[in-house]
């Protein structure tokens, strides 16, 4: 579709999700490409089964100006299910008044294949994101805002796969992984303000609800509420851990 379209789904309706490749190199930052709701009523529904990816935004070569906005993603199945992966040089994307609940990763924010540069400029705002047992969001660009976001029962420790490896956010350094174009990077820019995140007595809490690692530049961590219950016999339950490049 031409930049500036809309894919609208309707207020009150529920649809099947399968895997969707997202690539279209005709939207831009300033003129965008949507996929958000219309009319009135509860928001629209996907409900997604698979053990994948919902969307997928990963294909070589630069895209840019995706917007997501009130949208609800239930992740019904499948236990490595993930609503969002971007990754090979995506940027200027919005996320807003989105809801996901269920699954193993609400939003996978990869760096690439070799030769292809960094994701730039993300702004995830206003959503809600529950009952995840992995890891709501792993991240790792620069220029990348999570704000006014509500995060419920994310990161399992009690989970057979989790342990003390899940968190609510997970931010790594830009220079992660096998790539030299990477080597020595910072990444810069890193906004985490106005969120809230709680875990209740049904959930067991055994590592950082926020972890950030590896070379920062220029990073704000304000403003967040953060509420365990009920915390792992075997691994400590933090609010905020920086750690050092791996």
């Amino acid at each position: 579709m031409p930049a500036g379209d809309t894919v609208a789904l309707c207020r009150g309706g529920l649809w099947t999700g399968s895997t969707a490749n997202v690539y279209n190199g005709s939207c831009r930052a300033d003129n965008t490409c949507d996929f958000r709701d219309c009319g009135t009523g509860d928001l629209p529904v996907i409900s997604y089964n698979g053990s994948d990816y919902l969307f997928y935004v990963g294909k070589n070569g630069h895209d840019e100006g995706y917007r997501w906005w009130n949208i609800d993603v239930e992740n019904v199945g499948g236990a490595d299910s993930t609503a969002w992966f971007f990754g090979n040089d995506v940027s200027d994307v919005d996320i807003c008044k989105i809801e996901v609940n269920g699954g193993h990763m609400a939003i996978y924010h990869a760096g690439g294949d070799a030769g292809q540069a960094r994701n730039n400029r993300f702004t995830i705002r206003n959503s809600a994101f529950s009952n995840i047992w992995g890891q709501r969001l792993l991240v790792g660009s620069s220029n990348f805002t999570i704000d006014s976001n509500v995060f419920t029962n994310i990161g399992d420790s009690a989970h057979p796969s989790c342990g003390f490896l899940c968190h609510a956010i997970y931010f790594q350094e830009e220079d992660i992984g096998p790539r030299s174009e990477t080597d020595g990077m910072e990444t810069q820019n890193l906004r985490i303000t106005n969120n809230t995140l709680t875990m209740d007595s049904s959930v067991t809490c055994g590592s950082e609800m926020i972890h950030i690692a590896g070379r920062q530049n220029n990073g704000l961590v304000e403003n967040n509420y953060m509420l365990a219950l009920r915390t792992a016999p075997n691994y400590s339950c933090e609010g905020i851990q920086a750690s050092g490049s791996a």
